[in-house]
């Protein structure tokens, strides 16, 4: 190998050692901004929860009212009958 094909070997490496240098910062900051993501995503969930299970509760006692009504309509019916 020549001189000038040993210099032009060594600038392709510096060359591609830029580019994956490049590839790998934004990489970086793409998992970066990623995993803040997820974080505020959780940290969102968590916080919907209690409210989640206030509706749940909520909408269970509702249903019974309305079953408990049902029940006393269907038996006064029955008694009319």
């Amino acid at each position: 190998m020549t001189g000038e094909e040993m210099e032009r070997a060594i600038q392709s490496l510096i060359e591609h050692h830029a580019r994956i240098s490049t590839a790998q910062d934004r990489t970086s900051a793409n998992i970066e901004a990623l995993t803040q993501m997820v974080v505020e995503l959780a940290e969102s969930v968590s916080g919907l929860k209690p409210q989640a299970e206030t509706d749940r509760r909520e909408t269970r006692e509702r249903f019974e009212i309305v079953t408990d009504e049902i029940a006393r309509q269907l038996q006064q019916d029955d008694t009319r009958e």
